[in-house]
Order: structure tokens, then sequence, then C-alpha cells
């Protein structure tokens, strides 16, 4: 058992350290933005769920739209189904055989850009006989896709009796899963997942599970002073958070495969938000995995974002479903 003491000077430490941050955030000379921004999303196209944290709203259309000053930054529509799930347009031709789903976060959704215009649709565009389901949701990790699947039942909402599960991550997924500052800073909802008999088990969410972290790291990560000087907590990702990142994605596929028999799943590192490093563990779990980090790297990467907001645009999504579709063969000769 850890002495009582080194808890006290450890709280005594953190306070410290948050009562030095806000005098001198006070005191600093505030950044102005040289001209205001906005993003709306009329009506709601989600809402928070005292479960899941949060889900999308089933049948709404919503018109979404990202302003600066007066330029037009993106003007789109995100149509939600009977499911809550955002649409993905049929496919064109013979009748899909196998689904292709795919979780993940805004980027899978398809944030600033048109149902025709995300990865599930540019995916069933490049392969035959398949219909892309978007189980993508802004501002969501791995736990968000594992709750989900605790309390829906996919086959309800799949038409096509096999075929492959994706998870598209992103490096910074790895702090959403451990709750980061960076992620707490705005994610409000966020759910808390801590491992039981080395199985991740949900307990809550941070804001109400763990409150006085929640406070800290909700604090930190929006103090102008701390987010110039990159300081962040933990301060840096370790090779236990990376682990406990992989155990989420192997309990994702085992949950998978309980609801969807002969279902296969493969992790898609995704070309933006860094370098991940979590293959080494990937392997360990035996899941499958598709490394386009390097992707987008220098004149590869031009013309691939939504100018003035930075997620995926369709040219990019066309890109990566290309990548997924030429390599997904290769991976699954290469399984055990």
């Amino acid at each position: 058992m850890r002495d009582p003491k080194n808890w006290l000077a450890a709280a005594l430490g953190v306070a410290l350290v948050i009562a030095l941050l806000a005098i001198a955030n006070r005191f600093s000379k505030p950044k102005v933005p040289s001209v205001p921004s906005s993003k709306t999303a009329e009506p709601s196209f989600g809402e928070r769920d005292p479960i899941l944290g949060r889900r999308g709203i089933p049948g709404v259309e919503s018109r979404a739209r990202s302003l600066r000053g007066d330029t037009v930054i993106y003007d789109v529509t995100y149509r939600l189904n009977d499911w809550g799930r955002r649409r993905v347009p049929a496919p064109e031709g013979p009748a899909p055989t196998d689904y292709a789903l795919f979780f993940g976060g805004s980027n899978t959704f398809g944030e600033a850009i048109e149902d025709d215009e995300t990865l599930p649709y540019a995916f069933q565009q490049h392969v035959d006989r398949v219909r892309a389901y978007n189980y993508g949701y802004p501002g969501t990790g791995v736990q968000d896709a594992l709750a989900f699947l605790e309390f829906n039942r996919l086959r309800e909402q799949i038409q096509e009796p096999t075929g492959t599960a994706f998870y598209v991550f992103p490096a910074y997924h790895i702090d959403r899963a451990i709750g980061g500052s960076r992620t707490l800073a705005w994610a409000h909802s966020l759910l808390y997942y801590r491992l039981e008999e080395e199985r991740p088990v949900r307990v809550g969410l941070f804001r109400t599970e763990r409150p006085l972290y929640y406070a800290f790291a909700h604090f930190l990560g929006n103090n102008a002073l701390a987010r110039r000087a990159e300081i962040a907590w933990p301060p840096r990702i370790t090779t236990e958070h990376r682990r406990f990142a992989c155990q989420l994605l192997a309990e994702l596929r085992s949950q998978l495969e309980v609801q969807l028999p002969g279902n296969r799943f493969a992790v898609v590192l995704y070309p933006r938000g860094g370098d991940a490093k979590i293959e080494f563990c990937l392997r360990e779990k035996r899941i499958g995995f598709l490394d386009y980090q390097n992707g987008f790297h220098g004149e590869a990467g031009k013309g691939t974002i939504v100018e003035g907001d930075g997620h995926t645009n369709a040219l990019g999504n066309r890109r990566i479903a290309e990548w997924i579709a030429r390599d997904l063969p290769e991976l699954w000769d290469a399984a055990p």
C-alpha cells in the first residue's frame, strides 16, 4: 500500500500547479482571435446519453455550418437513419452480399462533409457487392464503440450475413481512451472504462465517476498558458496507455464476434493525428491492422482536408478507401 504521506504530497503538488497556472493565466496577455468563428448544427444531430455518453438522434436531418467571419468553411447536411447512424447512400449495382462496418470518431462520421463524401461511402464504391454502415460519431473513442455494442443488437440493423468491421484509429484516440486532459478539456460525456481481471469494464462517465480528476484535467486542458507551453496530463503516452487502447480494441473485436459470428475485424491506423505506436500490442492481441499513418505526409496530403476546418475531405476519404480495398485481401491472406 502506498504511503498516505506520498498521496498528500502529490495532491498538494497538483493543487500548487493548478494555482500557479490559474494566476499566470489571469495575468498573461490574452490571445485575441483576428477573425471570429462559429460552428452550428440545426437541429442538433446528437444528444447526451446517461449510458452511452453521446448518441445520434434517430431520423434527424441537420444542417451543419462553419463560418470564419463572413467566410463559409462548410455548409453541409448530416442525415441520420432510424438507428441514429449517419446515412450511407445505397451502393449501385447488384445487391450487396457483405457488410462493412466503420467505427470511429469525427473523421469516420464525416464531419464537415456530405453523406456521399464519407469514408464508409467511398469504401463501398471501391469494393463490389458491399454495403457500408457508418457507426462513427464526433468526439468518441473505442470505449464508445464498446458501450454501443453492449446496448444494441447489430444483427437487427445489418442486412448482409457476413463482412468486416473496421475501427478507424487516429493516435489521439489513446488520449480519449485514458481520459487525458487534451480530451477532457471539451469531452463532458467521455465514457470511463477500467480493467477488471484484465478486461475493460464500463464504469460510467469520467465526470461523474472521477470528479476530482475530471475537474483537474478539464482545467488543465482549457488553461491557455498550459496549452501554449504544451503542458498536458498525462505528460506523455506510455506503453501502459497503448496496451490499454489495444485491450479496448481486443474487447471490441470479441463483442463483434459474439453479435456477428464469423465477422472479421481490422484496425485502420489513420493518416492524421501522429504515430500511435500501437502496432506491437495489436500483434500481441492478434488484431489485424492496416497502417496508413504516413499516408498523407508531404505532397500526398495536399488537398485532402476541409480547408479552414482540418477534417478529411472527400478526396482524402477516397484515397484511404482505395488503400483499404487494395490491402485488405493481403491482410486476410496473412491472417493465422
